[in-house]
């Protein structure tokens, strides 16, 4: 690596903890050679994902946290390639934590379990990158039903190019903060992938599932931002689940009234908002506006 360890931990904001576990991999020799059999085969050229070639999952998810730091330079070396400005690779590369907090939170070892493992590797490829309080893809084409407006014009068909937005899990997500986002990723679009004709933003999450809006308060972020766009089904979920409890107790108002939801023989759902460019633009992408 051309990036030093202090690289590494500084970009990618790391703490103590864990600075000190990536340490203590780096001198595992057997972590080491499963860290770069992975980082080979799953980060880099860009193809499938590693078979289950260990049985130890808390070994397999140090050894992915090693990959990580292997596969570092490369990535920002698939980032110049693809021509994206420096500035994108180091905020995309903040990814990382998020994923090492989850797996600790939730599974007591500082790694990268098996939810985030694609993603990961989609983060590294430059097939996701960060602009500022959201996420989204470089690449993405609509593939559902036909959605249509209020007067029954279709706006947006099954093969449409948009901006797909995802929401980490670092932070509140204000309207100003994401109304800042998608317009620096509409600046990103129109300097990086001009030819890319984005016919509005989409967002499929756990988030946007209305059935979630009695447990919140009407000024809720996750309210304002659910009645930013028209919403569809995507498919029953359990990942509300996990995302809001992991293997934790409910601890916060919306996590006990998830369970009792739960209790109740409730199912969650995925649903995807979408938003036209159009209106993005007639709102000079202030969300507050839009709402």
């Amino acid at each position: 690596m051309n990036s030093s360890f202090q690289d590494f931990v500084t970009i990618s904001e790391l703490n103590d903890r864990e600075a000190t576990a990536l340490l203590a991999i780096l001198q595992d020799d057997t972590l080491m050679e499963l860290a770069k059999l992975i980082a080979h085969t799953c980060f880099f050229p860009g193809g499938g994902t590693l078979p289950p070639l260990h049985q130890d999952e808390t070994a397999l998810s140090k050894a992915w946290f090693g990959a990580a730091y292997l596969s570092f330079d490369d990535s920002r070396e698939r980032y110049r390639q693809l021509g994206f400005p420096e500035e994108v690779w180091r905020e995309s590369m903040t990814d990382l934590k998020l994923w090492l907090r989850y797996t600790e939170r939730n599974e007591g070892i500082i790694g990268i379990w098996r939810h985030p493992r694609d993603w990961q590797m989609a983060i590294y490829r430059g097939e996701v990158t960060r602009h500022g309080r959201l996420e989204c893809n470089t690449e993405y084409h609509y593939n559902r039903e036909t959605l249509f407006d209020e007067s029954g014009k279709p706006i947006l068909k099954s093969g449409d190019p948009v901006i797909n937005v995802h929401i980490p899990e670092d932070g509140p997500m204000d309207i100003p903060s994401c109304g800042d986002s998608i317009r620096r990723m509409a600046a990103f679009f129109a300097q990086y992938r001009p030819q890319y004709d984005w016919k509005g933003v989409l967002c499929e999450s756990w988030l946007l599932d209305r059935q979630l809006l009695p447990m919140l308060s009407k000024t809720s972020n996750i309210a304002r931002f659910q009645s930013l766009g028209q919403h569809y089904f995507v498919a029953t979920t359990d990942h509300t689940v996990w995302r809001i409890f992991g293997s934790q107790a409910p601890s916060s108002s919306l996590a006990r009234n998830i369970k009792q939801f739960i209790q109740n023989g409730g199912t969650f759902m995925e649903e995807g908002m979408f938003i036209p460019r159009q209106k993005l633009e007639a709102a000079n992408f202030d969300l507050s506006c839009i709402l």
